[in-house]
């Protein structure tokens, strides 16, 4: 996993700026331990304990986080984060690229294993 790139602006976002506190440290969470094309399985329990909060209170980050993510068909433990290879400076990816390609594998693995009716990943593989 590479490093990830963060930015205050974040903080700023109005969208996360209106999150509550638990929400904001979980979508944080996400981003810092997700896969290096956004993807992270949720695991409610592990989570609350590595943030030191109930599982009731990552069930309801989970919901308060929604617009950020894509649950897959398949897994609704497993996400993708919409805007995060935009915020890592990755996009668009290119298949010439050397460094791009593990992202794309990544992405077209789980394109097809579950998340085939993302228009955002079909418009990122294209």
């Amino acid at each position: 996993m590479q490093q990830r790139i963060t930015t205050p602006a974040k903080w700023s976002d109005k969208w996360f700026l209106n999150l509550r506190p638990i929400p904001k440290i979980f979508f944080v969470y996400c981003y810092e331990n997700c896969d290096d094309a956004g993807f992270i399985e949720l695991n409610v329990d592990i989570i609350a304990k590595q943030i030191a909060v109930l599982p009731s209170a990552i069930q309801q980050a989970i919901k308060d986080c929604e617009k950020a993510f894509v649950r897959s068909d398949h897994d609704p433990d497993k996400i993708w984060i919409k805007n995060f290879l935009k915020h890592q400076n990755r996009l668009p990816l290119s298949k010439k690229n050397k460094l791009d390609k593990p992202v794309i594998d990544i992405l077209m693995a789980n394109y097809v294993k579950g998340f085939s009716t993302c228009v955002e990943i079909g418009d990122i593989l294209n």
